[in-house]
């Protein structure tokens, strides 16, 4: 929790310049790599990483 208050991002991204406090917030972040589109409306085509 100390991370959020000194301002300490640890964590970084791989494939980007991106760094975050903790493995989770990562995870969300690789979404945005992916060119997977799990989430799908039922009614239309629209389709989300998220």
């Amino acid at each position: 929790h100390i991370l959020k208050h000194n301002g300490s991002k640890p964590i970084r991204c791989p494939e980007c310049n991106y760094t975050c406090v903790n493995r989770s917030m990562l995870t969300s972040h690789m979404k945005s790599h992916s060119n997977t589109y799990p989430y799908r409306c039922l009614d239309c085509n629209y389709a989300t990483k998220y």
